[in-house]
């Protein structure tokens, strides 16, 4: 399976870019992993924001596994992968990315606090929009 290295490949190169760039993602390369194509010229448009990274971009379908991971890597998340599969992208103010082996996308936001230290967003996701939500599932998908 050479699609988990093409992606760090790709997550640092990009990075790289960015940083020299401003926010635009210049890679415009196809690699060819098997029969797939994968563009990585694609950026979800703006989300909702307010509630962490996890709410600044829109909706992540139609993006392939490895766009989404380039693109939040460029976001600054760290990576990490579970046993069952599950990859989870976190930023630095807390809030969290989750891809499932199915391809469903979670989004937690940031974790927020009342004047007593009690967390006020336990249990809250983000919506493909990055709005809060109660829903356990959006919906939201990323291509295979």
């Amino acid at each position: 399976m050479l699609q988990p290295v093409i992606a760090v490949i790709i997550g640092t190169l990009s990075s790289w870019l960015l940083q020299a760039q401003g926010d635009v993602l210049w890679l415009h390369v196809v690699l060819h992993a098997g029969e797939r194509r994968h563009s990585l010229g694609h950026r979800p448009g703006p989300g909702q924001g307010n509630h962490g990274i996890a709410s600044t971009f829109g909706s992540l379908r139609g993006l392939s596994r490895v766009e989404v991971d380039v693109f939040l890597r460029s976001l600054g998340a760290e990576v990490r992968t579970t046993a069952g599969g599950y990859i989870r992208y976190t930023f630095s103010d807390s809030s969290e990315v989750w891809l499932r082996p199915n391809g469903e996308v979670v989004r937690l936001p940031q974790c927020e606090y009342d004047s007593q230290g009690q967390r006020t967003n336990r249990g809250m996701r983000l919506d493909e929009n990055g709005a809060l939500t109660a829903l356990h599932t959006t919906g939201e998908r990323v291509e295979d």
